[in-house]
């Protein structure tokens, strides 16, 4: 798994059964989640660090938050897409963003956001993930 994204490298789940698939992978493969998914509403960003055993440390999840509000916000007062509402939650461990209305930008706000989300020095263990039930 790249420590971050290019919004080309993004992997993309076009069905139900290919995001089942990444979630099976990761968690098999102990690798965090992070998928563009194809939805009949549009597109959406989805990460989960729970399959690592690991979550965001605070200043990790601050920056993510603030940046990805940031962003949002630019795209649903900006020009760049035909978005007019998105739903976010940034969580430590898990995520989600939704919904864009073209590919093309849900990839370039996963690819922002992948900087923050897949850097391991952002980790630190989750006292409730798989390692912490030990």
């Amino acid at each position: 798994m790249p420590s971050s994204h290019t919004p080309e490298s993004v992997p993309v789940c076009r069905t139900e059964d290919e995001h089942r698939a990444a979630y099976t992978k990761a968690n098999r493969d102990g690798e965090p989640l992070f998928v563009v998914d194809e939805e009949e509403h549009g597109f959406s960003l989805a990460y989960d660090l729970i399959p690592t055993g690991n979550r965001l440390t605070a200043e990790a999840k601050a920056e993510l938050k603030e940046r990805g509000t940031a962003r949002v916000e630019e795209l649903v007062e900006g020009d760049e897409s035909e978005t007019t509402q998105l739903h976010h939650s940034f969580g430590n461990a898990m995520g989600n963003v939704f919904y864009f209305a073209e590919e093309r930008v849900a990839r370039e706000f996963a690819a922002t956001v992948s900087e923050i989300v897949l850097d391991e020095t952002n980790w630190e263990p989750d006292p409730d993930g798989p390692s912490g039930l030990n």
